[in-house]
This record gives structure tokens, sequence and C-alpha cells, in this order.
């Protein structure tokens, strides 16, 4: 069943039949799933309702499991966790969400009377019931944190009150969640009922590895922590405003030699540069300072730039130190005069929707790609299409209306070579699935970008399993 994007439905009547696969990513205004009508024999005898072995729900407003458990693309198989999260929350009883903590960039007032009206949502959205062993989590990491966790950011960093336990390796992060987990089940209950937690803890053995997955999760989207499986060690980092101020110092946007060294590379960089720019002098020891790399990384203040020999050191691009884009433009209009156009425009497009396809784009083009503040370059050959080997070119370029509104505007695209015009529309679709509206599934967007344009691994046999 296709529901994707769908703005109006807001209930879907109990099936009456197996559904296998079923597409909800997107939708505005159903909050929760129908109840599956097939059953099945688990091992001990028992009946339960069985869900689509195919499930999408990123970016949806169902509650239940919450947004944690939707997750990251809309190509994401969320089957397993929607199975998981009902099971545990039927096994040790429910908690509560009571609050979620928010981080705001920008200057001025602007949207607070927005969030005086919407912060209910906002909380709503973390899910309307929780496992009780998640709000026992969230509990501890609220002890954790210093009382005031917001200050000036032109305050002196060094007199800021840090976290109890700044990082944390996963396995750390467990054993405190099961020594805090004791704890509270020796205490006698007070709003939230423990009792069949307390039946099925077992010693701990109840916290295995997905299940602190899961918590994890849900802990980062609440905003109490950061954690993805991509950082380094796969640590958790407990002050985020540790991870914050450093990776602002260290990439910083103001006059300096960081800054300065970054320009003059034309916004490239390597794990060595950073360490020599900016690490010699303070107190961060290797591993933190691959977390924090790791870190920039994972939430798009860097991107990777691949490389065609792996065995060079691994490039990155700080996008805000990128080049002009002018020469490259300019460039481009002489060489191809028979250069064929077409534009995407948004009235919600701002810079982070172009950082996001040149961080796709320098995964597939790395070192052979041309990077600018403004405007990328990617080159190819015509082999894959009509085997001459001719180079054909595709030219992006990322303008807004208004630089100081910095909202709205276009993404001009030129393409030039053989036959390569006949393939822009998927090139067309490719940036259009970036943006906010978008009529189709972004995953598809992006594959048949990659079947059009991309010869990654093309000697490489593919190979195909069944779940059945």
């Amino acid at each position: 069943m296709e529901l994707s994007a769908a703005k109006s439905i807001e209930q879907i009547p109990d099936p009456s039949r197996d559904i296998d696969f079923l597409d909800l990513s997107i939708t505005e205004s159903l909050t929760s799933l129908p109840v599956f009508a097939r059953v099945e024999k688990m091992e001990d005898g028992s009946i339960r309702a069985a869900h689509p072995r195919t499930l999408f729900l990123c970016r949806s407003g169902i509650l239940e499991p919450p947004a944690s458990e939707h997750g990251a693309t809309q190509s994401t198989n969320v089957a397993l966790e929607t199975r998981e999260y009902p099971d545990d929350v039927e096994l040790v009883g429910k908690g509560s969400v009571r609050r979620c903590k928010l981080l705001f960039l920008g200057n001025g007032s602007a949207g607070k009377s927005w969030l005086r009206n919407s912060i209910y949502n906002l909380v709503a959205a973390q899910g309307t019931v929780v496992p009780t062993y998640w709000e026992i989590a969230q509990n501890m990491l609220e002890k954790w944190l210093p009382k005031s966790y917001a200050r000036d950011l032109n305050a002196d960093a060094s007199q800021a009150q840090q976290a109890v336990h700044p990082r944390l390796t996963v396995p750390e992060f467990t054993e405190h969640l099961k020594a805090e987990t004791t704890r509270e089940l020796n205490t006698q209950d007070l709003s939230t009922n423990f009792d069949l937690l307390r039946q099925n803890y077992n010693d701990g053995e109840f916290l295995n590895f997905r299940r602190i997955e899961r918590t994890l999760r849900f802990l980062t989207h609440s905003g109490w922590q950061y954690w993805k499986a991509d950082l380094h060690d796969s640590r958790v980092i407990i002050d985020q405003r540790w991870a914050l101020e450093t990776a602002y110092a260290t990439l910083q946007r103001r006059k300096g030699s960081v800054r300065d060294n970054l320009i003059a590379g034309k916004g490239i960089f390597t794990f060595q540069n950073l360490k020599d720019w900016c690490w010699k002098n303070q107190t961060l020891d290797g591993d933190d300072q691959k977390l924090i790399l790791s870190f920039m990384t994972s939430v798009g203040v860097c991107f990777e730039l691949s490389q065609q020999c792996s065995s060079r050191e691994m490039l990155y691009i700080s996008p805000t130190q990128l080049p002009d884009s002018t020469g490259l433009t300019r460039e481009f209009g002489i060489n191809h005069p028979d250069q064929k156009p077409d534009t995407v425009a948004s009235k919600q497009l701002h810079r982070g929707h172009w950082f996001a396809i040149l961080r796709e784009l320098c995964k597939r083009y790395g070192s052979s790609g041309t990077w600018t503040k403004d405007a990328c370059l990617i080159r190819g050959s015509t082999y894959r299409w009509n085997h001459t080997d001719r180079e054909w070119s595709a030219l992006l370029r990322f303008q807004l209306d208004d630089e100081k509104k910095g909202l709205g505007g276009k993404i001009l695209i030129s393409v030039a070579g053989e036959q390569v015009a006949d393939r822009l529309p998927s090139m067309k679709r490719f940036v259009e699935s970036f943006l906010p509206g978008f009529d189709g599934k972004a995953s598809d967007a992006v594959n048949e970008f990659d079947r059009e344009y991309h010869a990654c691994g093309e000697d490489v046999p593919k190979v195909f399993f069944s779940y059945a």
C-alpha cells in the first residue's frame, strides 16, 4: 500500500487482509498506525498481530512508535522497529515523555511567538508513550547535565560547567543505565509504575544491544545527547555544548589562521591539517580529535571527499570556506555554448539544502569534481550510454532570491556533452529530491541519478537476497 506524502488522510481503517508493504513516509495528518488483522503464532504458542515486512515512516506524523524509530531516510525499512517497540512497552510498561531540549541557532526573536503555540507539538512528536526504561534514561541524563545548560555563547567557555560524563562509549553508557535502572527499581515508585520492568529486568540482561540502540536514538532525537553509529568509536556525546563549541572553534568563521588556511586550501583539508592548525595547543587527545571530526561530518559541517585512490589520506570539504564560483561559471559558459539549461525553484530553498546536495555529489565524484561555494562542476564519460569515450559535464549553481533573507531561490542546472541533455530530467529530479514538497520518493530519484550518471562499481557483480 503506497500512501507516501498523503496530506489529508487522518486514519487508515484496520485492514481486513494481510498487508506486506506499507509506505506512510511524509504523511502529514496521520498520527497512528492501523491495527493489522493478520496474526502469527510465536514460538511460545502466543498469538500477536503481525506487521508488514516492509514499512516506511520517515517524516510522518505517527506518534507510536516515536519519531526516533521512523528511520533516517524515506527508504529506511522500520518494520522490525515497529514490532520491537510495542513489544517493549507491553513487556515493561508505559513511561512518559515530559520534556525535550531545544537548541536555537540564529539571531533576534523571530519565531518565538510560533514556538509558544507549538511547544506541545514539539514534545508530543517524541512519542506519546515510551517504554519505562527510556524514562529512566532521560532522568539519568538530566542528573548529569548542568542545571543551567543554556548560556551566553560569547562568555568564556572555560567557565562553563561541564556534564558529569561528557563522552562515553556505548558499553560505558550501558553500564551507567543498568546501574541507574537498578537504583530506580530498588526505590519506591512515584509517578510511574515500574513493576513490569522489575519482573523482566533480569539483573540487567534485559538491556541488550538492540534496546540500547533504540534508547540512544530516542535520547538523541529528544535532544538530550548526540549519538550516531558513524561517530568515531560509536561514542555517545553527552556534553553537546562541548562538541558544538569545539567544532565551531575548529572551522571558525571569524578571521584567523585556521580560516585563512582553509581558504588558501580552497576549503579542502585533511585530519592532519586540523591537528597542525588548531589542535596542537588544545587538551584534545587523539580519540577526541577523531570524535570531533566525525561529529562535524555527521552533522554536515564538513563532508568527506571521495578519492579514486583509497591509499591516500581522506580529504574533507568545509563548504563555507569554498572559493567563489564566478570563474567556474564563466569558464563553463565559454567552453560550452551549446549547454542545455533547466531550473529548480523553491520558496523554501536555503543554503542547507545546497550543502546536502554538495555532500551527496562529493561522495560520488570526489576529487574529480570542482567545488565552489555556490556552484559545482561534475564530469563523466559517455561510454556507458553509447560506448564512445567522450566527456559530459554538468554545472549546478545555487542562487538565493535575497541573500539577507536567506530563504527562497533556485538551483540552475546546465549540462553539456553527447546525449547528456536526454538525461537532464533525472538530474533535475535528483536536485528536487532534496527540497521540501518533492512529489515522489527521494531514494528513487537518487537511484535513477546513479543509474544514469554515476559509474561507481560497475565491475562489481550485483548480489540479491530475499527475506522471505
